[in-house]
């Protein structure tokens, strides 16, 4: 599953990440890292986790403007690899005017 969010509020990269974090912050998240990347020469947050509930996720958060455009794939775990090569094509096709 692709979840795509905009949230209308400026945000810093490192104020994006502190919010991701405060929401991951229980017992359940077995594996939280994060980095930076470059999504159309806008430096962005990636975010890959793995949850006991929701299973395996990656996030692209995309801060533009006065919003930050978020992507989010949900994996089953005998689909990540293939999930992720999807997920991966779909980001290079992302534009945001």
């Amino acid at each position: 599953m692709i979840e795509l969010a905009t949230v209308y509020k400026k945000m810093s990269l490192t104020e994006t990440k502190a919010e991701i974090e405060e929401l991951h912050n229980d017992s359940s998240m077995m594996l939280d890292e994060y980095k930076t990347v470059d999504i159309n020469n806008i430096l962005s947050l990636e975010n890959e986790f793995d949850d006991r509930i929701l299973g395996h996720g990656e996030a692209i958060y995309i801060p533009l403007k006065e919003k930050v455009y978020s992507f989010c794939l949900y994996a089953a775990t005998q689909d990540i690899n293939r999930c992720s090569q999807e997920f991966d094509k779909f980001l290079e096709t992302v534009s945001i005017d």
